[in-house]
C-alpha cells in the first residue's frame, strides 16, 4: 500500500480530523479477537479484513488518546495485534471452488476469494513493513501461498474443454487477474516445484489478462485509445477496479516505469506497469467525468444510486480524488466517508488512508 519513505507522511496526514476519524473508526474495529467464522463467506471476508486493518494499526503505530488526539501504540497491544493476525494468516482457509461443474458456476465465489486473498495479502505485507521477521511469518507466507496456488489452479482449470479466462472477460476475470497479480508482487521472493505456487505464473496470467480484458480482445470491457467508459457500466467498474487498484498501487511500489514481457497460454505480450501506463487513465477520466454534482456516480446500467469512487485515490492522483457532499444526500445509509469506503465487499479505508491523496 505504501512505501517505508511514506509512513511519516501517512501518520502525520492523521491530524487532519477526516482522516483521524477513519482511522479512529478502524482502530475500534480491531479491539478484541478477530472474527472466528472461517468457513462462511462472509465469515472468510470479515477475518480477512480485521487481519488487513489489524496490521495496518501495527504499522502506523498509533492509538486515540483523546477525542483529537493520538498517541504512540503501547508495546503490549502491539504485541497483541501481531499475535492476533499472524494466527489468523497461519489459519486461513485455503479452499477455492472449481470453475464450473454440472449444477452450475461455482467461480462467481472467487470475487469473494480475491478479495480475501488480496486483503490476507496486505496484512502480511504491512506486518513485514512493520519490522517483523520473514521467519516470523513463514508459515503465514505458506499459507497465503496455497491460497494463491489454488486460485491459480481453479482458474486455469477447463471444465470440458472450457476455461474461465477464453469465456469470462468481465469484472470476474479482472478481480481474479487482480488477486494474482498482487500475489506474484508480494510473494515474489516465494518459490516452489509445484507450478500452480510459483509467483511467475501468477504475474504473467495477472497482467496479461487484465491488459487482455481492459483493452485487446474482441470482447474488451473498453478502448485504449480514447475515453470509452467501461462496458459493464460504472458500479462494475468500480467492483473491479476495488483489486485492481491495490494491485496498479502495488505494481508502482514494486517496479519502475517500463515494459515487461508476459506470457499466458501461448501468446506473450510486452505490457507496461499498469501504475504508469496512461490508458488506465482514460477509465480514471472516465469515471471522474461522470460524477454528479454531489459527488455520486450516476444510475447507469446495473449501478446503485448512492455510490462515488474515493478510492481512486490509489491511483496518487489528485485529479480524480473529488469530494463528496454527503449533506445533499438523503434517505441513505451511505451519506458518509466510512460508508462509502466501508462498502459490504470490500473496507478500503486503509488502503485510502495509506494513499494520502486529499481531494481536489
Amino acid at each position: 500500500m505504501l512505501k517505508a519513505g511514506a509512513l511519516a507522511g501517512v501518520q502525520a496526514s492523521l491530524a487532519a480530523p477526516d482522516r483521524q476519524a477513519l482511522y479512529r473508526g478502524l482502530w475500534a474495529d480491531v479491539q478484541g479477537a478477530p472474527p472466528t467464522d472461517n468457513s462462511s463467506a462472509s465469515g472468510r471476508r470479515a477475518r480477512a479484513t480485521w487481519a488487513k486493518n489489524a496490521a495496518f494499526v501495527v504499522l502506523l503505530g498509533q492509538q486515540p488518546s483523546g477525542p483529537t488526539t493520538l498517541e504512540p501504540l503501547p508495546d503490549a497491544a502491539r504485541t497483541d495485534l501481531v499475535t492476533a493476525t499472524r494466527s489468523v494468516l497461519e489459519s486461513l482457509n485455503t479452499n477455492v471452488e472449481v470453475f464450473a461443474s454440472w449444477s452450475g458456476t461455482p467461480y462467481t465465489e472467487w470475487q469473494w476469494r480475491s478479495k480475501e486473498l488480496i486483503d490476507y495479502l496486505v496484512a502480511y505485507d504491512l506486518l513485514r513493513g512493520a519490522g517483523e521477521t520473514a521467519a516470523s511469518l513463514a508459515a503465514s507466507q505458506g499459507k497465503l501461498q496455497e491460497f494463491a496456488g489454488n486460485l491459480y489452479r481453479q482458474s486455469t482449470t477447463p471444465f470440458m474443454g472450457v476455461s474461465f479466462y477464453s469465456v469470462v472477460k468481465n469484472n470476474h476475470t479482472l478481480m481474479t487477474a487482480a488477486a494474482l497479480g498482487t500475489a506474484a508482487v508480494v510473494l515474489s521472493e516465494t518459490s516452489s516445484t509445484d507450478a500452480n505456487q510459483q509467483p511467475s505464473r501468477w504475474a504473467s496470467a495477472g497482467l496479461f489478462t487484465i491488459d487482455n480484458v481492459l483493452w485487446r480482445d474482441a470482447q474488451r470491457q473498453s478502448d485504449s485509445t480514447q475515453v470509452a467508459g467501461y462496458f459493464e457500466g460504472p458500479y462494475y467498474c468500480k467492483y473491479a477496479l476495488l483489486n485492481c487498484l491495490p494491485y496498479f498501487r502495488a505494481m508502482g511500489n514494486f517496479l519502475p516505469d517500463g515494459r515487461l514481457p508476459y506470457t499466458f497460454g501461448s501468446s506473450t505480450r510486452s505490457i507496461r506497469n499498469p501504475y504508469f501506463d496512461p490508458k488506465y487513465d482514460l477509465l480514471y477520466e472516465w469515471l471522474t467525468a461522470i460524477r454528479l454534482p454531489d459527488g455520486r456516480l450516476p444510475a447507469l446500467e446495473d449501478s446503485y444510486v448512492d455510490m462515488g469512487m474515493p478510492e481512486l485515490a490509489l491511483t496518487g492522483k489528485p485529479q480524480y480524488v473529488k469530494p463528496m457532499y454527503f449533506s445533499k444526500l438523503s434517505g441513505t445509509s451511505m451519506a458518509s466517508a466510512v460508508a462509502q469506503l466501508r462498502d459490504v465487499t470490500v473496507d478500503m479505508r486503509a488502503a485510502c488512508l495509506a494513499a494520502a491523496v486529499e481531494p481536489t
